[in-house]
């Protein structure tokens, strides 16, 4: 099932640096973007997304089940690695995923629906208030995801936003 704005992140168990945490103990009272696939993002994508999160009060993650091009890059891992400073998360099973899923589109009927690649911004409280989704294999930047976090933060109802959703 998709998420959506105004509903609160999922919270899943993680292990990070040897050290079991979860995802809501992570992220620390802090913004967060999760993105279902780093490597739907260019390599400049992934620096302007390292960079930003150095910029900007927020938390960059990404889970990986396992990826032909982390095992040859010698950095597939048993619970963290980083992808060109992109930090991921080892999720072999897909359990994160799964509960992180983004929005699958039909493009004709009777062909397989199309998983879009999604990037997730989770607000201080761990509520999910924006989603942006990518086309897969489309290799994108980040910049646009820095836009869209930078102006909730600069948005007058930050820290009191409230997005109602139709029933």
């Amino acid at each position: 099932m998709a998420l959506f704005p105004g509903w609160h992140a999922p919270d899943f168990a993680m292990t990070l640096s040897g050290k079991p945490t979860s995802f809501r103990a992570w992220r620390d009272g802090l913004w967060c973007i999760f993105v279902t696939n780093p490597l739907g993002f260019s390599t400049d994508g992934h620096r302007q997304a390292v960079s930003a999160s150095r910029q900007y009060p927020f938390r960059l993650l990404a889970p990986v089940v396992s990826h032909p091009l982390i095992e040859r890059a010698g950095a597939f891992f048993s619970d963290q690695a980083i992808l060109n400073g992109f930090p991921l998360v080892c999720d072999p099973e897909g359990e994160i995923l799964t509960r992180w899923q983004g929005v699958e589109t039909e493009f004709a009927s009777g062909e397989p629906a199309l998983d879009e690649e999604m990037a997730y911004i989770v607000d201080p409280t761990g509520v999910i208030r924006r989603t942006v989704t990518f086309l897969p294999g489309t290799q994108q930047d980040f910049d646009s995801i820095v836009r869209i976090f930078t102006t909730l933060l600069d948005s007058p109802l930050h820290g009191s936003l409230e997005i109602s959703l139709a029933a």
